[in-house]
């Protein structure tokens, strides 16, 4: 029973994440990186685009954490309650 509802909460999790990181992943390649589809970067949108900063830099590095770190908690939730069972978890 408990490993069916580990497998169920995983599937659920993983439906959940796929599109915000489906959004995120496009959010960041086409504004970071300036890939869009049909939109080729010009010398104007080069002269008007900002030297990055340390705001630029702390936003870019949250997205790419907040990427990475959905799939981070849900590998620890795995390996925590469901090999190691919740039986085990105390106080000591």
């Amino acid at each position: 029973m408990q490993a069916r509802s580990a497998w169920v909460t995983l599937v659920l999790a993983l439906i959940l994440w796929v599109p915000a990181a489906y959004l995120m992943g496009r959010n960041l390649l086409i504004h970071n990186f300036g890939l869009q589809r049909g939109k080729e970067r010009t010398v104007q949108d080069e002269q008007f685009r900002n030297k990055p900063n340390h705001e630029q830099t702390a936003w870019k590095w949250m997205r790419y954490s907040g990427l990475l770190l959905i799939p981070l908690v849900w590998f620890h939730v795995l390996i925590q309650d469901v090999l190691a069972g919740v039986h085990q978890i105390d106080l000591d």
